[in-house]
């Protein structure tokens, strides 16, 4: 039968030795029409720029040499002074630029890693060789332990890798581990060996290697970069030579970035594809069912690893170190089940008792089961339909993955601390896990909100307008406890309720929105003039108007709860004007550091630059002033700070946000100012920015709870 070229880069799975859970009948496997017309354009894409980055590079080269040879070879002709001004000024730095990028090797991080041996996991190689023969794939070059929820293929590669072939390393995320059964781990590990043993690893491999070289040019500054970019602003010393070299690579950078977005659209339609062929293995190997349960599994373990790293970061910064990362993974993971209330999140459905039926895992609505053009794998619910088109019912062993290793508690160990080296910074003492997850346990209650209050308050600003009338409308209210009762009962059911169907038709405009900007707490508009209207959000709604509901939502929740807490006595009342004064400072505080931020970035950007006018100097004295001077009044002279988790009588919130004391301000004062006096209080600016975002959760999750109790307690004295 003839086959086309195109067909050494499709995949190609062939047949395994040893038993086999299903055979997968040979019409599975055949490729369609545009599935080739994808890879033939991948390839030629590649091809082609290829052929421009060396024809660029060898006509630099080429026409280097020939000036030179000219220039020692006689007398200098008009013609040669051309071709020489046209080689230095433009050949040659292009040379220059793509030289960089022949010989750039993009080396893997391996900082978090730990290389796995034959010797050390005896039964863990003995699944793999045996995992490899039945996949028909090569043994993997080196395997790699990390802590992340994952598993893959990487390599080191260069341009230089086109010609010379690489060594594909495996990696096995202990994080996998701590979820799965064995069953499960040898689908996903059966996945990535059919990467090894596809054909088409020949184009991805070429594909990689060009896109990272590309994304070399693009993104990263090296010296060069670093001193054009200071030659720049300097051009009239060097003759404007130093704004042409910038102006050369700015350009080569610009075509780079285009070439490298076009290759990676298409080589993610390549790679969906080959993905789902991958799955093909798999499922030969491992039945329908394993796969897909894998990666049920895997997503709620990757949103708790997220929400752990987070954790065992804020404990750091208390000085407690874990001894066993995994430990509270896994922990996270049944006790967001349990807040959650819902014991299936993350746990497929059990097999029906028929063998010949299933239950579907993944469902198409779901947002996250939206496919995206640049996404390099198919949404879960394709992948599942393709691994159930020919069913059969995967025989799981049940037992843990950790089972597969010799000694998993010293890995675990080995892996924490190079978590805590790399993360984390200066050694420090490491406390016993059990130990740290009950400090945990106390800042969870805090931290994590329920998922309505997360709707209701997690994605915006508690609107507290002005305090002290709040405070006196609530002493001055006359209304029975009946009927403070029922509206304190309309406001946290139905209209909480409300509140939240609201919010969440308006989420992903509100979480589309850079953090970076906003915050964590990002403020509640609209931008349905900006962008298109996502699918099912009601883009029609006012801003204003939705603005002016929520606070008056909040101005009710806050009267509620200050009359019932003021009927349970002062010291009720104390306590939750206390909390309400302190959150309101923590958010006033956020919003000034947020808009002052760029400011201090320009100062530090003027400052760099040794020529300064007198207005320019003016500026920086006035705004370092202006913000050291209300910094140092929100750190030191704010509201009493309420009972919190691991809060010890501080007397300032300054010692909670700062390791040491706001830098004195004395020089400034004086006239005098230098780059250690700069940098240290930029830097300070930036602890606390980064603390303050992790009190203002404990502050809200505090604050909600102590709302909850009241309430609690106001029932209770009902009759």
């Amino acid at each position: 039968m003839y086959r086309s070229w195109l067909h050494r880069f499709v995949p190609a799975v062939g047949p395994a030795s040893g038993s086999s859970p299903v055979s997968v009948p040979r019409h599975a496997l055949q490729l369609n029409g545009a599935y080739l017309l994808r890879v033939g354009l991948l390839a030629l894409a590649l091809v082609g720029l290829l052929a421009l980055y060396f024809g660029a590079l060898i006509l630099s080269v080429a026409a280097t040499v020939v000036v030179v040879t000219r220039a020692m070879s006689g007398p200098i002709q008009l013609d040669d002074l051309v071709l020489g001004s046209l080689t230095a000024l433009l050949l040659l730095p292009l040379a220059l630029v793509l030289l960089k990028g022949l010989f750039h090797r993009q080396k893997v991080d391996r900082s978090e890693f730990i290389e796995l041996s034959a010797e050390s996991e005896p039964e863990l190689f003995a699944f793999l060789i045996d995992l490899c023969q039945r996949a028909g794939a090569p043994l993997p070059h080196r395997v790699y332990a990390c802590p992340q929820v994952n598993a893959g293929v990487f390599f080191d590669a260069s341009l230089l890798n086109l010609i010379f072939p690489v060594r594909k390393n495996l990696l096995i995320g202990l994080g996998l581990i701590n979820t799965l059964n064995r069953t499960e781990l040898e689908a996903v590990l059966a996945h990535e060996l059919g990467h090894f043993s596809q054909r088409s690893m020949r184009l991805t491999h070429y594909v990689y290697v060009v896109a990272e070289i590309l994304r070399q040019l693009v993104e990263e500054r090296d010296p060069i970069d670093q001193a054009l970019a200071r030659w720049q602003t300097r051009w009239h010393r060097g003759l404007g030579l130093p704004l042409l070299l910038n102006t050369i690579t700015t350009l080569v950078r610009s075509i780079a970035r285009r070439a490298l977005a076009a290759l990676e659209r298409l080589d993610a339609s390549v790679s969906r594809q080959m993905e789902l062929h991958a799955d093909r293995v798999a499922v030969r190997l491992t039945g329908s069912d394993a796969l897909v349960h894998a990666l049920k599994r895997a997503d709620w373990a990757d949103r708790c690893y997220a929400q752990t790293c987070y954790d065992l970061e804020q404990a750091s910064r208390e000085g407690l170190r874990t001894d066993d990362f995994f430990v509270h993974h896994e922990a996270l993971m049944g006790s967001m089940r349990e807040r959650l209330g819902d014991a299936t999140l993350g746990q497929p459905p059990a097999l029906p008792d028929d063998p010949d039926h299933f239950e579907w895992v993944f469902d198409p609505e779901d947002a996250g089961e939206r496919a995206d053009l640049f996404d390099s794998h198919p949404p879960h619910h394709v992948r599942e339909a393709h691994a159930r088109y020919h069913y059969v019912r995967t025989d799981f062993d049940e037992r843990s993955a950790w089972t597969l290793f010799d000694d998993p508690q010293s890995l675990r160990h080995a892996l924490t601390r190079g978590i805590n080296a790399v993360e984390f910074g200066d050694a420090a003492p490491t406390h016993h896990a059990p130990e740290l997850q009950t400090y945990l346990d106390g800042e969870h209650a805090e931290v994590l909100l329920n998922p309505r209050e997360k709707v209701v308050f997690g994605h915006r600003y508690v609107e507290f307008g002005e305090l002290d009338e709040v405070f006196d409308a609530a002493n001055a209210e006359d209304s029975d406890d009946e009927a403070i009762t029922a509206w304190l009962h309309d406001l946290i059911g139905p209209t909480l309720d409300q509140a939240a169907e609201r919010l969440a038709a308006q989420l992903p405009q509100l979480t589309a929105q850079p953090v970076a900007a906003h915050g964590n707490a990002r403020p509640l508009r609209s931008s349905a003039g900006a962008r298109a209207c996502p699918p099912g959000v009601d883009c029609g709604r006012d801003p204003q108007a939705e603005q002016r509901w929520f606070a008056q939502l909040d101005a009710d929740l806050m009267h509620a709860h200050l009359v019932i807490a003021a009927r349970q006595g002062d010291d009720a009342l104390d306590e939750l004007q206390t909390r309400y004064r302190f959150h309101d400072h923590l958010q006033r505080l956020a919003r000034w550091m947020r808009k002052h931020s760029p400011s201090l970035a320009r100062v530090t950007h003027l400052v760099a630059d040794a020529e300064l006018d007198d207005d320019a100097i003016q500026w920086i004295f006035e705004t370092l002033v202006g913000t050291h001077t209300t910094f140092h009044q929100a750190l030191y002279e704010g509201p009493r700070i309420p009972a919190l988790h691991g809060f010890e009588d501080e007397d300032s919130l300054g010692e909670r946000l700062l390791d040491t004391p706001l830098v004195d301000a004395s020089p400034l004062m004086r006239g005098e100012l230098n780059h250690r006096w700069l940098n240290r209080y930029t830097a300070q600016w930036q602890e606390a920015s980064e603390r303050l975002d992790h009190l203002r959760r404990k502050s809200l999750g505090a604050m909600l709870a102590h709302q909850r109790e009241l309430v609690e307690r106001w029932e209770a004295r009902q009759p």
